[in-house]
């Protein structure tokens, strides 16, 4: 019998593996490669060919089997690959097709450890990390070659607020001192992977292929050593991912592996975009559906996540990305809109294999009872089926609001002060990842009209408030567009290498910039380093507002950590009366911090009634008495 072998087994190791010959049978296998421990002794392979009719599949190496192919298109092969779950090496796959046979080289690598780098500490991220939220086509072209690459369908065109402008991975590498010296301790990026969609796929959240970087960002070999780079620095890398939708490019779209891997789309299958229909008692079971089977918009194909080979396709390919890129965690879009079985049994999956891993899901929602259903909460019965947490839009809305209103009982900062109180309804509320702008939403000093002493408070709250804190690129510079999407994601100053000056250079900052980022470095220092362990382990109080005052503490081993925001336009009294049962030593109490130039006002440490400058924000440290000092300290 005559046999025709490819001239070597393909090494399917890479992110984007590469094409054969047209005479080759198998031209890709989806995942690329995998790794042992990851929870199944079952691991789904999709084959990618011209025309697979007839091809089958086996494994040469002993001890290891694959069942049948079915998939029930020519395009595909997808079978289950049955393989003992520590296993280490390389399995030698053959396929056949008629007379022709092709063997391909398939890796089964180590599985790394994602772990918490601060002993005791349940997931890779804590409390006292601080977060920077980058877009990467906007944040820094650091590679101007890949700005136009051959196969694209969309070039760039940086006039265009919705265009590509070229943003790159190369730029981030050249960002990442710039980001660590604001003191940010993990970085979370919008999706790199490709979007070879026809227009806006700057935004990257209409993939085209879940297991490759864009080319215009640059390749999977950058991508990897970013994250290297950036644990070497101290920082945690967070990978964007979407359950829910793909792009309308999508090959598995375009050509499906079966006609039930997407939702069928109709201008009646759009999604209603309400959330409060799946914990509502009274929705119908229609609306439900609609909210978790329709499209997210016509340009985005729906998975069907009740198949089960299409679930098992996105969890697989969460796990391959954390396990490549050493991953400290995985923000996912669109959250909700995804379907609660799916989700579920992906949440189950990523614990087992990654427990350690930090997963939060965005849930853009306007109340703080149904945001609350989609964290781990007191009414779930399945807390293994939540991520660890959640976007906390209520906290976001708080101080949007809070801060562009007088204070009042309930308007003003009052707001954050009821939002907060609900906190009842979380298992672990300082988990949440708190915001006061993003990608999606206004620019926070264009919603102030650009009143810095807002902008200043409002980040100030964001990063002493319970949480993990994320601040949006640009909001260091006070960028202040708002409107469309492509207008609040603007070019950093210094995006271009021929930009008249870069904000990257300490010395071409202008002074609102160094303003900005000074505080943002102080309240992160404060955070991160001086008084980790108190944002970490410390118990939280907040005081009632009153007369524009927002007050609110931690309590730490051997003091506390008091700070106030003053939002009125006159010197206002803070009632430190409430906190007397702490014995705290006023005399030593210490100012750390304080927003405005002007000096604060003196206070008197006989009394309790601290005097705060009109629109002011204040840190301060105060110990304990000594007599509590000696009872709580060891023997």
């Amino acid at each position: 019998m005559l046999l025709l072998w490819a001239s070597r087994p393909i090494q399917a190791q890479g992110s984007k593996q590469k094409e054969l010959t047209e005479k080759s049978i198998c031209t890709r296998i989806d995942p690329p490669n995998w790794y042992q421990n990851m929870g199944r002794d079952t691991l789904q392979l999709l084959f990618y060919g011209s025309n697979l009719s007839g091809a089958s599949v086996r494994v040469l190496t002993p001890g290891f089997t694959i069942n049948e192919n079915r998939s029930k298109s020519p395009f595909y092969m997808l079978n289950d690959l049955i393989l003992t779950d520590t296993f280490q090496g390389t399995l030698v796959l053959e396929i056949s097709q008629g007379r022709k046979k092709q063997r391909i080289n398939y890796e089964i690598l180590p599985k790394p450890r994602l772990a918490p780098r601060v002993e005791n500490q349940d997931y890779t991220l804590d409390p006292s990390d601080a977060m920077y939220l980058i877009m990467p086509d906007r944040f820094k072209n650091g590679d101007e070659s890949n700005d136009l690459v051959t196969g694209m369908l969309e070039g760039p065109d940086k006039e265009d607020p919705f265009g590509r402008h070229g943003g790159d991975i190369r730029g981030i590498r050249e960002g990442l001192s710039y980001v660590k010296e604001m003191g940010y301790t993990a970085i979370w990026c919008t999706p790199l992977w490709e979007n070879n969609q026809p227009k806006q796929s700057y935004h990257g959240y209409a993939c085209t292929d879940n297991y490759a970087i864009d080319a215009r960002f640059g390749s999977m070999e950058e991508y990897i050593d970013l994250c290297r780079e950036a644990r070497e620095k101290g920082m945690k890398m967070i990978i964007d991912l979407v359950y829910n939708h793909t792009g309308h490019k999508h090959p598995l779209y375009q050509n499906p592996v079966d006609t039930n891997w997407f939702h069928h789309y109709s201008q009646k299958n759009i999604t209603n975009y309400r959330l409060a229909t799946i914990p509502d008692p009274y929705s119908l079971k229609e609306e439900q559906n609609r909210m978790e089977q329709g499209w997210f918009v016509k340009e985005m194909p729906d998975w069907n996540q009740s198949n089960p080979d299409v679930a098992e396709y996105l969890i697989q390919n969460t796990l391959w990305w954390l396990a490549k890129a050493e991953l400290a965690g995985v923000r996912v879009d669109t959250y909700p809109y995804s379907e609660l079985g799916f989700l579920s049994k992906m949440n189950h999956r990523l614990k087992q294999v990654f427990p350690h891993v930090f997963l939060f899901g965005e849930t853009w929602e306007v109340s703080v009872a149904t945001q609350s259903v989609y964290a781990p909460n007191i009414f779930s019965t399945d807390i293994l089926g939540k991520p660890q947490s959640i976007t906390d839009f209520q906290v976001c809305f708080a101080l949007q609001k809070g801060l562009k209103e007088n204070w009042n009982w309930d308007g003003g900062l009052s707001r954050l002060y009821y939002t907060l109180a609900a906190d009842y309804l979380y298992s672990h509320p300082e988990y949440l990842v708190t915001f006061i702008d993003n990608h999606d939403i206004d620019r926070i000093h264009g919603q102030y009209e650009k009143q810095v002493w807002k902008t200043k408070m409002a980040i100030g709250l964001l990063s002493m408030t319970r949480g993990i804190p994320c601040v949006f690129y640009g909001t260091e510079t006070l960028m202040a567009k708002t409107g469309s999407h492509g207008d609040i994601r603007e070019d950093l100053p210094g995006f271009n290498k021929n930009d008249s000056r870069s904000v990257f250079n300490a010395k071409d900052r202008l002074n609102h910039e160094n303003e900005i980022i000074s505080w943002i470095s102080k309240l992160n220092e404060i955070r991160t380093q001086s008084f980790s362990d108190w944002f970490r382990n410390g118990k939280r109080f907040q005081l009632i507002p009153t007369q524009g005052i927002y007050a609110a503490g931690i309590q730490g081993k051997t003091s506390i950590l008091l700070y106030a925001a003053n939002q009125s336009d006159e010197i206002q009294n803070l009632d430190l009366t409430v906190l007397k049962d702490l014995q705290l030593d006023l005399n030593k109490a210490k100012l750390l911090l304080k927003s405005l130039n002007e000096p604060a006002e003196p206070i008197s440490t006989k009394s309790l009634q601290w005097k705060l400058n009109a629109r002011g924000f204040y840190v301060w440290e105060i110990p304990y008495k000594e007599e509590l000092l000696k009872e709580i300290s060891p023997k």
